[in-house]
């Protein structure tokens, strides 16, 4: 489907009394680890366009519902995530949400 409409957020939270806590050396690892983490989304670019050649190569058609509609389809996603979020924390989950700007 084009564009692309989902993929998976990956979060790592450490609770600030935690991070204190850590040396500069542990604190340094962490930071390493999540610039790490960080970049797979660049090498990501590359996998999704051999992915579609492959497919193309398959026979496999794309289907591209155009701007509009990949938008709706998208906003739907995301609300479904945030309600799936505040389900499982409806004290926290909201906050998240108005934390993060949705």
């Amino acid at each position: 489907m084009e564009p692309p409409f989902y993929s998976v957020e990956v979060n790592v939270l450490v609770n600030l009394d935690a991070w204190k806590s850590l040396t500069d050396a542990q604190r340094n690892l962490l930071n390493a680890q999540a610039l790490w983490l960080e970049g797979l989304d660049d090498e990501k670019e590359a996998d999704i366009k051999a992915e579609r050649e492959r497919q193309a190569a398959a026979g496999i058609a794309t289907l591209d519902f155009g701007a509009a509609a990949s938008k709706a389809f998208l906003d739907r996603a995301y609300e479904v995530a945030w309600q799936s979020v505040i389900r499982r924390a409806p004290e926290t989950g909201p906050k998240l949400r108005q934390l993060a700007g949705n």
